[in-house]
């Protein structure tokens, strides 16, 4: 619980405004230098610890919430007409993309979710036997394995691969009857999938061939097309050659289109005569031999999306998007889309040629549903926004704002000055900082919101009605009325007047001064009475209260609107729109995220400084504050219209 004296109680020697203690001490963003009369005076707030964040926050719901309007809420995911399929491993995810797709199965493919190139030729199987591809351990079945298969009343399973990968041990606990399909090398393993597919049913009459060896991605992005069509996979070795089984078997198969996925990197134009052959034994001739290929496999993937469209084989809506640097979410994925007859694109982050291509589709004949294989940690939140904004699933405005510094590199940056004054592990660091763990649509996400666009469109009574309605926790706790009680035209003066959104503003001082109960925020501060400070400016470690109190005597900030206009000037000046030079390396610091980390300076010297807070969750603390006004008010974060900054890092 935040009491009268710990709401403004600082860690010895955190560096707060200013960020980080300089080897010659602590030099704070506005401190005069004898040579730099562009600077102010430097003072810094007083610290919030996390505990004290916790506590602010504690009337409202988890900051990870999604906040979305009517019109675009869907339970499943974040924004209307798109499905999020996920779990905590992904065993967990297949099992979710199994049971999306099928209410029953009397056949299930349970491949290695450790080593996934057996499996690449099975998602044509898949499609004969319409069924399911699930995911196992080598030496235990996965809860979520299990229930799946139960759950679909799974009477046969086959397993692709061998014991390596999945012990007889395991394989025996699948349940139903258990047949394996394996050999001595994964080519072997692909012609035991192709003869079963001959004695369990009747093989289409296209073959696709791709990369066994050197990159699984090819095979995955033509694996829906594979299901829907019932084509066998056939995979290349590490000289892009088909081995000689191989080759007899795609010779023999009766095929009259081959279709070659990926360029003569990974599938060599050496075999080019064994695919005339296929097609002409089929019936076909050298027409009926397609390669499809990009300069990466994210181009290849656009690339046979736009083919297989083209063909009438699938179709755009329903599209999926995942990773393509792990294949396990995409290879259970496949039964989902070939299922459904939609393409399955391959993104990340820097590497959106898939979405290029779906993107001008959508402007002539729009996109109503799309799909997400895997969590934030495959599929990161600047991904997921950058895909749905491309097609206008999101209202709000969501930017890209790239950093020159690998994301590693800056955690270590930031670990090394946090670690001299908080208690934090790197894996703590590495959390805050990962824009991954901010969900767009979450509350947390509004540490992107850029603030320096000035008035959002709150009225007076909106904010006065919030701060009514949750100042009374800390004014039982201080026994004194808060002085931001009324204060809302304040804030929207301060907006208009520098340029800072108005919810921020309120927001920022509700973090600082527990709801307008701390003592700098009353102006208790035994000779300063009467001076008021909302944001714990000048409250450096030294003597915070008498620091804090000195900042507002020096500016005269004698009632609310003084200091929350007198604040507003301050916070434009330093951080969302800086004139001072000491803010000059950073740049303009006009989301919390960067407010709190310093990542335009660590990218062009190598170091932070100049940063508000030391605090982990001081950024998501006063995000979250935000998102919970705007949502009270009834305007869903995308509906503000506020435009958020996501970071990206080199890679």
């Amino acid at each position: 619980m935040i009491t009268r004296d710990t709401i403004v109680r600082t860690i010895a020697s955190i560096a707060l405004a200013a960020g980080v203690c300089m080897p010659a001490g602590l030099v704070f963003a506005d401190e005069p230098a004898a040579t730099d009369s562009a600077n102010e005076e430097t003072y810094r707030p007083a610290e919030i610890t996390d505990e004290e964040v916790a506590d602010v926050l504690s009337a409202f719901s988890d900051p990870t919430t999604l906040l979305f309007s009517e019109e675009s809420t869907a339970s499943s995911s974040v924004a209307s007409g798109t499905v999020e399929l996920a779990g905590e491993t992904q065993y967990d995810t297949a099992a979710a993309e199994a049971l999306y797709a099928f209410d029953s199965s009397e056949y299930a493919i349970v491949a290695s979710g450790t080593s996934a190139v057996d499996a690449l030729s099975a998602t044509g199987l898949a499609g004969l036997l319409n069924c399911p591809i699930l995911l196992c351990a080598k030496d235990h079945v996965p809860q979520a394995t299990a229930d799946a298969i139960a759950s679909l009343g799974v009477k046969n399973v086959v397993v692709v691969g061998g014991t390596a990968v999945i012990s007889e041990a395991t394989a025996s606990k699948l349940g139903g009857s258990v047949t394996r399909l394996a050999g001595d090398s994964l080519y072997d393993t692909q012609l035991a999938v192709f003869e079963y597919g001959k004695q369990h049913g009747t093989w289409g009459k296209t073959a696709f061939v791709a990369n066994g060896a050197k990159s699984f991605a090819d095979a995955l992005s033509a694996s829906p097309a594979a299901y829907k069509l019932k084509a066998p996979v056939f995979l290349a070795d590490s000289t892009g050659k088909l081995p000689l089984d191989s080759a007899r078997a795609l010779i023999s198969g009766g095929f009259n289109h081959v279709v070659v996925v990926g360029g003569t990197a990974v599938v060599s134009d050496d075999g080019w005569g064994v695919y005339q052959a296929a097609a002409i034994m089929g019936g076909g001739g050298y027409d009926d031999v397609t390669r499809l290929a990009g300069e990466t496999m994210y181009d290849t993937s656009a690339e046979f999306a736009k083919w297989a469209v083209s063909q009438g084989y699938l179709q755009w809506n329903g599209a999926a998007f995942a990773t393509g640097r792990v294949p396990y979410d995409a290879l259970a994925g496949s039964a989902v889309q070939g299922k459904e007859g939609s393409v399955l694109l391959l993104v990340d982050e820097g590497y959106m040629a898939s979405l290029d291509a779906i993107a001008q589709v959508n402007a002539n004949s729009p996109i109503s549903t799309v799909k997400f294989f895997g969590g934030n940690a495959v599929i990161t939140p600047a991904t997921r926004t950058a895909v749905l904004t491309r097609l206008g699933f999101m209202g709000a405005s969501i930017v890209d704002r790239p950093y020159n510094i690998t994301f590693d590199r800056f955690v270590d940056i930031e670990y090394s000055s946090v670690s001299q004054y908080q208690n934090y592990t790197r894996d703590e660091v590495r959390q805050s900082i990962d824009p991954a763990s901010t969900p767009a649509g979450s509350r947390a996400f509004f540490q992107f919101a850029v603030l320096s666009n000035g008035y959002s469109g709150m009225t007076a009574q909106q904010l006065d009605a919030f701060i009514a309605a949750n100042c009374q926790y800390s004014e039982r706790s201080y026994g004194v009325k808060s002085k931001l009680r009324g204060t809302g035209a304040y804030f929207i003066e301060a907006a208009k007047t520098y340029n800072v959104n108005e919810v921020y503003l309120l927001s920022h001082a509700v973090l600082e001064s527990a709801w307008g109960c701390s003592r700098l925020a009353q102006g208790s501060v035994k000779g300063y009475e009467g001076y008021l400070n909302f944001y714990g400016i000048g409250a450096y470690d030294i003597d915070p209260y008498n620091g804090g109190a000195a900042m507002a005597k020096k500016y005269n900030w004698t009632d609310p609107k003084s200091a929350i206009l007198g604040a507003a000037s301050w916070l434009s000046r330093n951080y969302i729109n800086p004139t001072v030079s000491s803010a000059a390396e950073s740049g303009s610091q006009d989301t919390l995220w960067k407010m709190r980390w310093d990542a335009q300076r660590a990218a062009t010297s190598g170091s932070v400084w100049h940063q508000y807070a030391t605090s982990r969750t001081w950024a998501t603390g006063i995000a979250a504050l935000m998102a919970d006004c705007y949502s009270r008010n009834g305007v869903a974060y995308d509906q503000c219209g506020l435009t958020f900054e996501v970071p990206s890092f080199k890679q």
